[in-house]
C-alpha cells in the first residue's frame, strides 16, 4: 500500500527537473536538425559543383575556339614598340595566324604530299662501275669506233711511207742525206784549214 502511494506521489518528482529535462531533449532535437541541415547543404553543393564542371566541359567541347582571330587583333591593337617583340613580325617570316583556326579535340589536316612516280624495274643492262648512263652509251661506242678507224689509217699511212722509202726514192732520199752530211763535214774541215792558214801567215809576219 505504501509503494504504491509513493509512485503516484507527485512530490516525488519536483518540477525544475521535469523542465530541465524537456530542455536537453529540444537542445537534442534543435543540434539533429542542424546538422540533417548541413549534410543537406553538403550534398546539394558538390551535386552544382559537379553539374558546373560537366557543363563546362561539354560548353568548351561544342564551342570552336578561334585562336588566330583574336590574336591577330591584339596583335593590331599592340603595335610593336621595339625589336624582339612578339606582336612584332618581318616580311620574311612566315605568318603563323595566317591559316584558319580549328575546334579544339579535332585532328589538325594532313598536308598533301606529292606522290612519287612509279618505280621502272628493267631497261637495257649496263656495265658496273660504270659512271655513265645508259642515255651515253651510244656516243661513248661511236668515239671508240672513231678512234679505231683513225688508228687504222695513220698505220696505213706509216706502211705505205716505209714502202715507198724501201723502193728507189727511198734509196735517193737516203744518198741525198749521206751527201748533204759530207758535204757539211768537208766545208766545217776547209774553213778550218783556211783558219789555220792565216794564222801561220800571221806568225809568220810577225817573226820577220
Amino acid at each position: 500500500m505504501s509503494s504504491s502511494h509513493s509512485l503516484n506521489n507527485p512530490d516525488r518528482y519536483p518540477q525544475g527537473s521535469i523542465i530541465l529535462i524537456n530542455i536537453n531533449i529540444n537542445i537534442i532535437i534543435i543540434i539533429i536538425i542542424i546538422i540533417i541541415i548541413i549534410i543537406i547543404i553538403i550534398i546539394v553543393s558538390t551535386s552544382l559543383t559537379n553539374l558546373i564542371h560537366i557543363g563546362g566541359s561539354t560548353l568548351l567541347l561544342d564551342t570552336p575556339v578561334v585562336v588566330s582571330r583574336s590574336r591577330i587583333a591584339l596583335c593590331e591593337r599592340q603595335q610593336p614598340a621595339a625589336m624582339g617583340n612578339i606582336c612584332g613580325k618581318s616580311s620574311s617570316d612566315p605568318d603563323a595566324f595566317s591559316s584558319p583556326g580549328r575546334i579544339v579535340g579535332t585532328t589538325p589536316a594532313q598536308p598533301q604530299r606529292a606522290s612519287l612516280p612509279p618505280r621502272v624495274v628493267g631497261g637495257p643492262p649496263r656495265k658496273l662501275g660504270g659512271g655513265q648512263d645508259s642515255a651515253d652509251a651510244p656516243s661513248s661506242a661511236a668515239a671508240v669506233e672513231a678512234r679505231r678507224r683513225a688508228a687504222e689509217a695513220a698505220e696505213t699511212r706509216a706502211k705505205a711511207a716505209s714502202s715507198k722509202n724501201s723502193g728507189k726514192l727511198g734509196q735517193q732520199l737516203a744518198a741525198q742525206k749521206k751527201q748533204s752530211r759530207q758535204e757539211t763535214l768537208n766545208e766545217i774541215s776547209r774553213e778550218e784549214r783556211r783558219a789555220r792558214e792565216a794564222e801561220q801567215a800571221a806568225q809568220a809576219r810577225a817573226h820577220n
